[in-house]
């Protein structure tokens, strides 16, 4: 995070996972970029995007950043032009808005800030490489930030102070450094307080006028999701087939979906350190293949971890196996009795997290079955396992898919399909599948395989 920090003193640990800025200063100007604005995060890249934009233009939320922006304003003009009485800010300069409606994309939700300088008139020769305001008067002038008191500054303390049973401690508050050069302070939030193994953390959103109570909770919960939800590691997954005379199978798409996810999650991503991990696998591949005359074709695991690294495993797979192959005897497949949620991000991205999926895979196959089918909560079919589901409905027909919103990885034969004009998107459920001519279930490493219902559940 950003604004990080991390204080130990007498015993007691303060943790800050602060995003946002309250001020820094320089000898050339002051920065602050307050935070107020704030919206969930959509499931995919796509979605983040459309909400950003949903944020930047909602005018409750408008209104309530260009309130904190005039009341900083306010508090650098008095910083550089001095309060009505002249008792304040004898460096003359000027107030100049950088930037408004910035959404910033977050772990858990985005944030909307705006950024606003105050830039000092030219300083005396003699005084070059230092601020020209002290950090008391930087302290006096803009503490407490107006994004956390709201406007008008004074009257509204003075509200906090009579409605609030006990002080707030470090949280709204600041924590940061100075020295002759430069000073940088956040503004607390996300701050936790450790003492003796107990901890607290405020939380907390603006109101106005026309706020709604059950609106504001919800996004006091949502603010608290860094802390609250779980934290499990997890890995980004892509899983290729390499074949010795073409080398990898769509290539392109799974590095595309991998920087995707990567993105999405904040993972470090370098698209050549991957390329050349690949390559130095289908080196080695090529090698056995030709010394050990094994088969010609390998699935090709491929884990990212957060931080960047890479791990890379392969197996042979047999001939018939091949990316265009389709199976003389439909396999069978069931439906699961687990529904999945469409709201959960980690459904539109390959990682780890599949334990669901996993537990039931095992169990089809327990059964003798190819693959183990699911719906979500509104009983649409979603995807299988480890392949995604494609159906026709009349023969010559193009093929049906679960449109990803349902809830479901974006696989890459399917896309090829999808850009090919063999497949076209749409809701289906259970009614369509039972009515279809032809069922099949595809990944990048089986290709498109036909496959039967089982009986019991046809029935």
């Amino acid at each position: 995070m950003a604004y990080s920090a991390w204080i130990r003193h007498q015993g007691q640990d303060i943790l800050s996972f602060s995003p946002e800025l309250f001020f820094a200063a320089d000898e050339e100007k002051v920065r602050v970029r307050p935070m107020k604005g704030t919206m969930s995060r959509g499931r995919t890249n796509a979605e983040d995007a459309a909400r950003q934009e949903e944020l930047r233009s909602d005018p409750k939320n408008q209104s309530e950043n260009v309130m904190i922006v005039d009341l900083l304003r306010n508090d650098l003009g008095r910083l550089l032009y001095g309060d009505a009485q002249g008792k304040q800010g004898k460096t003359q300069g000027r107030v100049q808005p950088r930037s408004l409606f910035d959404v910033e994309i977050y772990e858990s939700l985005l944030q909307m800030t705006s950024t606003i300088d105050g830039v000092f008139a030219q300083q005396d020769p003699s005084a070059a490489g230092t601020s020209p305001l002290s950090f008391k008067q930087l302290i006096e002038a803009l503490f407490p930030c107006g994004s956390i008191t709201g406007a008008p500054k004074i009257r509204t303390m003075e509200i906090i102070r009579e409605l609030e049973q006990q002080p707030r401690g470090v949280y709204c508050g600041a924590i940061g450094y100075t020295g002759p050069k430069q000073s940088c302070f956040n503004v607390p939030i996300r701050t936790l307080e450790l003492n003796k193994g107990q901890g607290k953390m405020g939380i907390g959103s603006g109101i106005v006028t026309d706020s709604v109570a059950e609106a504001e909770w919800e996004e006091c919960l949502l603010k608290s999701h860094f802390l609250t939800k779980s934290k499990a590691d997890f890995q980004l997954i892509e899983t290729l087939l390499w074949q010795l005379e073409k080398g990898y199978f769509l290539l392109k798409y799974h590095m595309e979906r991998l920087q995707d996810s990567a993105r999405y999650f904040h993972f470090c991503y370098d698209p050549e350190e991957v390329r050349g991990c690949l390559e130095e696998t289908a080196a080695e591949l090529s090698v056995d293949v030709k010394n050990k005359e094994r088969t010609g074709q390998w699935r090709v695991r491929l884990l990212l971890h957060r931080d960047g690294r890479l791990e890379i495993s392969s197996v042979p797979l047999p001939e018939p196996d091949v990316a265009d192959s389709v199976s003389e005897e439909p396999a069978q497949v069931i439906f699961s009795q687990e529904q999945v949620d469409a709201r959960d991000p980690h459904r539109f991205h390959k990682t780890t997290r599949r334990e669901l999926y996993t537990r039931e895979f095992q169990r089809a196959t327990e059964q003798g079955c190819y693959d183990i089918l699911f719906t979500n909560t509104a009983e649409e079919i979603t995807e299988g396992a480890i392949t995604n589901i494609f159906l026709r409905l009349q023969k010559n027909e193009r093929l049906l898919t679960p449109p990803a919103g349902c809830g479901l990885l974006a696989g890459t034969y399917r896309r090829m399909l999808l850009e090919q004009g063999k497949a076209v998107e749409q809701v289906l459920r259970m009614g369509d599948l039972l009515k279809a001519e032809e069922l099949y279930v595809a990944n990048s490493v089986r290709g498109l395989v036909p496959v039967r219902l089982r009986r019991e559940q046809a029935e």
